[in-house]
């Protein structure tokens, strides 16, 4: 069985958003808050955080493990990293077009790159047919190729997914 030519960009595509873009942000998230002092981070957090009404168990049993585990980002994934930066300080400011939608192609605040992985990753895991047309690849790859979470922090900086 070989895969049509939509399915194969539909698998590049999700395994560039999975596997590259996930791994930005999760470097973006390392940078602003240091594993070394994320679990103290949580725990002042956590009244905020487990407040919070779309928070599902699994998350918050992610983000405070039991007594002797070590809590680091990678076990979360990218909803989870969004909204930790959305909600532990300092918090990551909204794009013009909120949270929740996709950004203007020209506004590459911070803000604009997270949401922009997030909503192309919402895109890709709810898709239902598992196609991706090739305008729709070569649009959506070009997003997320331009998503400079990488180039922001100092110690990367001229980095590139």
């Amino acid at each position: 069985m070989s895969l049509t030519e939509e399915e194969s960009n539909f698998f590049r595509f999700y395994f560039l958003n999975l596997k590259i873009a996930t791994k930005a942000v999760r470097v973006y998230f390392d940078y602003v808050h240091p594993p070394a002092g994320l679990a103290s981070e949580l725990t002042k957090s956590s009244v905020t955080l487990k407040g919070l009404r779309f928070m599902t168990k699994l998350q918050l049993n992610i983000l405070y493990p039991s007594p002797g585990q070590t809590v680091t980002s990678a076990e979360f994934d990218t909803t989870l990293i969004v909204c930790l930066l959305r909600n532990l300080p300092p918090r990551e400011s909204a794009p013009v077009s909120g949270w929740d939608n996709l950004p203007h192609p020209n506004d590459n605040s911070t803000g604009a790159d997270l949401a922009r992985v997030k909503w192309y990753r919402n895109q890709s895991v709810h898709s239902k047919d598992g196609i991706l047309s090739s305008t729709d690849f070569n649009q959506w790859w070009g997003d997320l190729e331009g998503v400079s979470i990488y180039t922001k922090m100092t110690p990367l900086q001229g980095r590139t997914m």
